[in-house]
């Protein structure tokens, strides 16, 4: 049986979205992944979106501090070109803490904390998290967002999936989209999702 994913911030709040052409046009790169803060930027802890063992982590020159792992087991997507049950490659960047625990190999179950978005890196910018869920699990550090190849990840062809697809919002969550985003995100694809119940739940707005 596949595990359903939650929300990696407990009240997300989505500010840039997948694969957006206005990001792109904005900030002249592709954006393969998600961002997000909580919904009042005070509350910054991550956690483990599914159950997941670390494949690699530190601080990257470009990305920041860095957590990438690998599903354990089979992870539910519920939408999406890859509708159905597999497991999953999570990279997390601009990362303010790392966690003490977060060790090479070391297993997380979903839930538990990782660390704490940050803005580190070299588009760290605002504290936010950027996330992204990749279907290759025998590449875990190459990622699209790079053109060249960085300290820890590496430059990789496009084999993501939109996070959006993945994750959903458990009983303890919320979900909210920034309006100041404008055109950056999408929010029929990347602030809208399911709960455990598989109930449609669509972001609110908000600053």
């Amino acid at each position: 049986m596949s595990q359903l994913a939650i929300l990696p911030v407990r009240n997300a709040r989505i500010t840039a979205g997948y694969k957006n052409a206005a990001y792109f046009k904005g900030m002249g790169f592709h954006h393969f992944g998600i961002d997000m803060t909580d919904k009042d930027r005070i509350h910054f802890n991550l956690a483990a979106p599914f159950d997941l063992e670390i494949i690699a982590f530190g601080n990257d020159r470009l990305m920041g501090n860095t957590i990438i792992a690998r599903s354990t087991g089979l992870v539910d997507i519920h939408y999406g070109p890859k509708k159905g049950s597999q497991k999953l490659v999570l990279r997390m960047a601009h990362l303010g803490v790392i966690g003490n625990k977060v060790k090479v190999g070391a297993k997380f179950k979903r839930g538990d904390y990782l660390g704490q978005y940050g803005s580190t890196g070299k588009y760290g910018g605002a504290r936010h998290l950027h996330v992204e869920l990749d279907a290759d699990i025998r590449w875990p550090l190459y990622s699209p967002t790079l053109s060249g190849h960085s300290n820890i990840w590496k430059a990789g062809s496009d084999t993501t999936i939109n996070p959006m697809d993945c994750f959903k919002v458990d009983g303890h969550q919320s979900l909210w989209y920034s309006r100041n985003s404008g055109d950056w995100l999408d929010v029929s694809a990347d602030a809208t999702t399911l709960n455990h119940d598989r109930m449609a739940v669509i972001a609110k707005p908000y600053l």
